[in-house]
């Protein structure tokens, strides 16, 4: 669907009708995947293009899950649904998936490939907190996404980059 613009803002992806979506909104596609998920189940991926990497993320937020690659957490939302999604993944041990998520700049795009829709994320910061700071999965009013990671050299902080909607695309 051609005419949802290149600047699409959280607020006005609610209630889109999307093609290839059953009729569905963009926001309903999404609810609906994110309900169907199960734990490991690979939710997407995330591609980097600046950093030419891109990982694939599967549902699931503990340990175990986290060592077999980035883990959605499930407790947060998919894009498209205008709210914050948050992923983790090692930097340094099992295959270090996030290894360069230190790399990144404002203004970096990470793109967030799910079966329903591509979303571009624009890189805004990059902040170290420390690992007792739940708040961090608490998302504002507008979509987001967050990628958490540990620091290097290893320490009781996280690396998080924060990134803000800048597009979003139905997938046929």
């Amino acid at each position: 669907m051609s005419g949802l613009g290149r600047n699409l803002t959280s607020a006005a992806i609610v209630g889109v009708v999307v093609a290839g979506c059953g009729g569905q909104s963009l926001s309903d596609a999404a609810r609906d995947y994110r309900r169907q998920l199960r734990r490991g189940a690979t939710v997407g991926e995330l591609a980097f293009p600046r950093l030419h990497a891109a990982v694939r993320v599967r549902n699931g937020f503990d340990q175990a899950a986290i060592d077999r690659g980035p883990g959605w957490f499930s407790g947060s939302y998919l894009p498209g649904e205008g709210r914050l999604i948050y992923v983790a993944g090692h930097r340094q041990t099992h295959g270090g998936p996030f290894r360069r998520l230190g790399e990144l700049r404002r203004g970096d795009r990470v793109v967030f490939t799910t079966p329903y829709a591509t979303a571009t994320y624009v890189v805004a910061r990059r902040e170290r907190i420390s690992e007792r700071r739940r708040s961090i999965l608490l998302g504002g009013a507008t979509e987001e996404l967050r990628l958490q990671a540990s620091t290097i050299p290893p320490s009781h902080d996280r690396l998080i980059v924060f990134a803000r909607l800048g597009e979003i695309r139905p997938r046929d």
